[in-house]
């Protein structure tokens, strides 16, 4: 029976790296199963942790907190290191995508210094990568740009190209959120094209809405929805629900930026029946501001009221500031519109403090920039500046090939967060 529990967890693992999440849990249960009449203890744990695993990527978050509790009481009163670093690496994880990033740290700190202290080379470059994405979301760009170069040593002495594309993918985002954005074009095709070189379904989604992201913010909504449509129908392809929620999200905004307000409505409210499967409240939060927001387009104040409420109740709850200061303008213009002038007062006061309080966070992170010495942060800048060189020079030259190619008919066209985790996408919305 222990051959067999073996057998069945490779089953299982095999189905799930094929997106086959459905299959994979049905086997992660029967190697469950075998694993507990022989009293296999961590046997127990890895196919308790590997249905957790599954039901994340469905997007089925509270499912998987269960499963993963359940694979470490299996592991009460034994050591197994292995497994332990894999349940800490889920809890990084299921406390990023909450949200809860100073826990993300200590769980992803944890698991590293297993890593390091077993010399496990690969799995260090993936905690790095993932530590980096922490900090891009802290808002510590040189922590993170730092994490992120240790991380692409490694993958790229591994030969790791999924790694490397997903590491392009995060400092991509760096570069666009300071408005770089033939730089980021660079790593966001770099990490295009690893991706289709290795067959990576997910990654190559996850490429398209990066690239998506960088042509709506700089205003050409028609390439973003032709980015947008190609990741959807890849996500739909391999049954990653939040990723096709986030390319819905991404439609719809790109719709509603073009002026289509009812396409924009139904792209929304096609999100909304699909979060109440998934659980994910900053993106149930961040899909009623976007309705908010088409309905006041609109003019349909009374139901922009109905969604703002509801999203800035769930900002309030949650303590999502941009959320909650985007929702209050919102709320105000509908309730001014409506002569409800207590109610548009009141929304008024709301977005000045959350403006407030966003200033605030504000201040803290570039009191995160500048803990780093003034040496330190010259090498750093060097470094992202010779790499990002680099991947210009590439993209100049792959573009003047596309360029050929589609003068002869050929050629096609082609993202919080590529992602050195998940995580090697980005689930961060565009605002």
């Amino acid at each position: 029976e222990r051959h067999q529990a073996k057998a069945t967890l490779l089953l299982a693992a095999a189905n799930k790296l094929m997106n086959n999440y459905d299959v994979a849990i049905q086997a992660y249960r029967r190697a469950h199963e075998l694993n507990r009449r022989i009293d296999h203890r961590p046997g127990m744990a890895k196919s308790l942790q590997g249905i957790a695993t599954c039901l994340r990527e469905q997007g089925s978050m509270d499912s998987a907190d269960i499963y993963l509790d359940s694979a470490e009481h299996a592991l009460a009163g034994i050591h197994d290191r292995e497994m332990e670093s894999r349940i800490a690496d889920d809890r990084g994880l299921a406390a990023c995508l909450r949200g809860d990033l100073e826990s993300a740290l200590r769980y992803w700190h944890e698991t590293l210094a297993m890593h390091e202290a077993a010399q496990e080379r690969n799995s260090m470059a993936a905690m790095l990568g993932k530590l980096g994405v922490v900090h891009q979301l802290r808002g510590d760009h040189r922590r993170a740009i730092d994490n992120y170069y240790k991380s692409l040593a490694i993958m790229e002495e591994l030969n790791d190209m999924q790694g490397v594309g997903a590491t392009c993918g995060n400092l991509g985002h760096i570069h666009l959120e300071h408005q770089e954005f033939d730089i980021a074009r660079g790593y966001f095709e770099r990490a295009l094209e690893v991706a289709r070189s290795i067959s990576d379904r997910r990654a190559e989604a996850d490429a398209l809405n990066n690239l998506g992201v960088l042509c709506s913010r700089n205003g050409d909504h028609t390439k973003a929805s032709t980015f947008d449509t190609q990741a959807l129908a890849i996500r739909r392809e391999i049954k990653d629900l939040p990723g096709e929620i986030n390319s819905l999200h991404n439609l719809a905004e790109v719709s509603r930026d073009a002026g289509d307000l009812v396409h924009a409505q139904e792209l929304y409210l096609e999100c909304l029946s699909k979060l109440d499967i998934t659980g994910d409240q900053r993106a149930l939060t961040n899909t009623l501001v976007g309705l908010t927001s088409v309905f006041n387009l609109q003019d349909d104040h009374a139901t922009a009221v109905v969604y703002g409420t509801r999203a800035l109740g769930l900002a309030q709850r949650f303590g999502y500031l941009t959320e909650a200061r985007n929702v209050t303008s919102l709320l105000h213009t509908s309730h001014k519109a409506l002569r409800n002038t207590e109610q548009a007062l009141l929304m008024l006061e709301l977005h000045m403090a959350a403006k407030d309080s966003l200033a605030s966070s504000e201040d803290q992170r570039m009191l995160l920039e500048r803990e780093f010495q003034y040496t330190y942060e010259k090498e750093t800048l060097a470094d992202s500046l010779r790499h990002a060189a680099e991947l210009v020079h590439v993209r100049d030259q792959q573009h003047l090939a596309e360029t050929r190619s589609l003068a002869t008919g050929g050629g096609a066209a082609l993202v919080l967060l590529g992602g050195g985790l998940w995580f090697h996408a980005d689930r961060k919305r565009r605002k």
